[in-house]
């Protein structure tokens, strides 16, 4: 495991007992990622009274400073512990899952908490434990993501300046079958879509979220359709989805509602004509999204808005003023 400079600066002996107490508090001027990093260090401290204000400090570390700190790159052993410490916190479960760091045991962990509200029995909509700034975090980090990983675990910290490790294995394409991961030169066949649907079907929750960061687009095709949220909310998260892809997701009306939102707070896709398009069309997107984009929209579509029967009265009346608006320019 490896502490950059900011970090070692507070934890090393050479800081004093004092610091590292201070750092072993959080009460040092650290970023959130170096600050989580230098607790979890420090919560494996040889002196006791450092190891046991890090425990406590690690175990209270409030769930939206973690999210800012699941924006940077966290070592997998700090992933792992913060997954097993918010078993239930439904938005940091699926930030760790989007980073693309975490290591098998760690995904484990996220799978045995997933029945607890994202299950195929899990009432429509976002979790109330989820707050509307841990959406947000999430939705900022997809289409972003590396699935690139390194797994360690801290042995001897604060002995020397890289902390020792036990290498863990990185999440790669070769730990599933190549027709699952790799690009196709044309088009599957029926049986080969039927075949491939079964086998992920069957897999774990934990494999699934993995095969949604690595995945071609066939795989991503079934994953994006799941009933488990972490696995399809991870899709979204895989570096290789294209705009063709949340093109034809934004069109299903069979897409979540929670899905879309992920979308629209997705600037680069929002760039998209053919995504406002769908998103003003599409019943589950929020209202107030619908109507904010409905500008976007040229002449002609405003035109085809302003008289659909397939969308609501408010839509409708907002795409007329839009029209009357752009013929008075």
């Amino acid at each position: 495991m490896k502490v950059n400079k900011a970090v070692y600066g507070f934890i090393s002996p050479a800081a004093g007992r004092e610091m590292r107490l201070k750092a072993a508090q959080g009460e040092v001027p650290l970023k959130p990622a170096d600050r989580l990093t230098a607790v979890y260090v420090l919560a494996h401290d040889k002196d006791g009274d450092i190891r046991a204000a890090a425990q406590k400090t690690f175990a209270g570390f409030p769930a939206d400073e973690i999210i800012l700190a699941l924006e940077n790159t966290l070592d997998p052993a700090v992933i792992r512990d913060i997954a097993k410490m918010h078993p239930a916190n439904e938005g940091v479960l699926i930030k760790i899952a989007l980073t693309g760091n975490a290591d098998d045991e760690t995904l484990k962990t996220i799978a045995a908490g997933a029945p607890r509200g994202v299950d195929a029995g899990a009432p429509r909509g976002v979790d109330a434990g989820a707050p509307e700034k841990v959406l947000k975090a999430i939705a900022k980090n997809a289409g972003s993501v590396s699935p690139q990983g390194v797994s360690s675990v801290v042995k001897n910290p604060v002995t020397q300046r890289e902390l020792s490790g036990r290498a863990g294995k990185p999440h790669t394409t070769s730990e599933f079958p190549r027709e699952f991961t790799e690009k196709r030169t044309k088009e599957m066949e029926e049986g080969e879509r039927i075949n491939m649907q079964r086998r992920i079907m069957s897999m774990t929750v934990a494999e699934k979220i993995k095969l949604a960061l690595l995945g071609n687009k066939e795989a991503r095709e079934i994953l994006i359709k799941d009933s488990n949220k972490m696995v399809s909310f991870t899709v979204l998260g895989n570096p290789h989805i294209t705009e063709d892809e949340i093109i034809k997701l934004t069109a299903s009306t069979s897409t979540s509602d929670e899905l879309l939102r992920l979308v629209v707070r997705n600037k680069e896709w929002l760039k998209s004509y053919h995504i406002r398009k769908n998103l003003i069309y599409n019943p589950k997107t929020p209202m107030k999204t619908s109507l904010r984009i409905i500008p976007d929209l040229n002449e002609r579509d405003l035109e085809k808005l302003a008289k659909s029967k397939n969308v609501p009265s408010v839509i409708a009346s907002s795409a007329r003023k839009a029209l009357m608006m752009k013929k008075k320019r």
